[in-house]
């Protein structure tokens, strides 16, 4: 059979292939997937299968806050007003927090007097 693209849901009797394509044409095979293989579970719309992350806006009001993040909130996007004087403390280090990350975005400016 003939290499196939699809965009949309495929379906086959003798299972799949999941590959990638190098820019001289040599396919590389990532993951077979046979044809007993169950791929799924069950999902909300809370979890990212639409991309979606979790977005935190504790720090984004008009007056300050102040909170200490921990380990679950991991990925986690904040907003934070940066008119606001707000106070995010970063869990301490330890052997538990490796691989936590967090991401932050200003959605006003920080004022000249103002320290977030």
């Amino acid at each position: 059979m003939a290499k196939s693209t699809f965009s949309g849901p495929v379906r086959s009797q003798d299972g799949f292939q999941a590959i990638t394509t190098s820019s001289v044409g040599t396919d590389t095979t990532n993951s077979t997937y046979g044809t007993n293989a169950t791929i799924g579970g069950t999902l909300t719309v809370a979890d990212s299968i639409n991309g979606k992350r979790k977005i935190d806006t504790t720090f984004n009001a008009a007056g300050a806050a102040s909170a200490t993040l921990t380990a679950a909130q991991s990925g986690t996007l904040f907003l934070i007003n940066g008119a606001a004087a707000n106070v995010i403390t970063l869990p301490a280090v330890s052997t538990d927090n490796v691989g936590v990350h967090y991401d932050f975005q200003l959605t006003v400016a920080v004022g000249g007097s103002v320290t977030t």
